[in-house]
């Protein structure tokens, strides 16, 4: 019974490296997406995200999985943006969005489990998993920023004072993504020092903009749509639309 459980954390681990390499190769949208071809990149990225949820695992427990699927539908996002695309734009937003929550949700499980283990071994994984738990958890911030704007665009049909406003904070969040986020294994990963210490009064200059009075009522009037696959996990529960401060270390669970 000595060697079991450290057999399974190992197990655990070889796992984790087996699903390292992404699920779909998008680099050929990638380069149209640098190139600025966005129309290419949008068919390309459509392309990738229809092959991943066709192979990844419905009961997918790594968070390098959930991070393919983020990249995937924040190109997909970008896209949309560039083309007017205000629909589509909350339809992407709304699966990104329920994949960081879920996201968060299995790392929590994961989390809890190793602390209460009273083997070491398996609690020693515990600050791997929370590493991961806070990653999940700023991009979910940042995901609630990008989300606004485009419930601001969808509910303007992109034209007024209101549409300007989100146009312009849009273009300066992306920019500010690209800064503290990059594409490793086909996945987000975000650089949390950087944003921490370099960055951080760029993402609060644009939340300070997007007050809490006026964007509840728009997270309120347009939910994020449900699921059209039965067989995935159910979403997790929508967190109220507050202020999000990518930079603040979430609380511990």
């Amino acid at each position: 019974m000595r060697f079991v459980l450290p057999f399974v954390l190992v197990l655990l681990l070889l796992l984790q490296t087996a699903y390292a390499a992404p699920i779909v190769d998008a680099s050929a949208a990638e380069a149209a997406f640098q190139k600025g071809d966005y129309k290419a990149a949008r068919e390309g990225f459509d392309a990738a995200l229809q092959q991943f949820l066709a192979r990844a695992p419905r009961d997918a427990t790594d968070h390098k999985v959930y991070a393919q699927a983020e990249y995937i539908l924040d190109r997909l996002s970008d896209c949309s943006f560039t083309q007017r695309d205000w629909p589509r734009l909350k339809q992407y937003m709304d699966s990104q969005w329920r994949m960081v929550n879920q996201d968060i949700d299995v790392c929590n499980e994961q989390f809890r489990g190793a602390m209460n283990s009273p083997n070491q071994p398996v609690r020693s994984v515990a600050q791997f998993i929370a590493n991961q738990m806070d990653e999940a958890s700023r991009l979910r911030q940042i995901f609630q920023l990008k989300r606004s704007l485009a419930l601001l665009l969808l509910d303007s049909n992109g034209t007024g004072p209101r549409a300007d406003k989100a146009i312009h904070l849009y273009q300066q969040l992306a920019l500010a993504m690209r800064k503290v986020i990059s594409v490793e294994d086909g996945g987000l990963r975000m650089d949390i020092r950087k944003l921490t210490e370099e960055h951080i009064g760029e993402f609060e200059d644009i939340n300070a903009q997007l007050p809490e009075s006026e964007m509840q009522p728009l997270w309120d009037k347009y939910k994020p749509a449900p699921k059209a696959d039965s067989s995935s996990k159910p979403p997790a529960a929508e967190p109220k639309a507050k202020p999000a401060k990518p930079g603040s270390k979430p609380p511990a669970k």
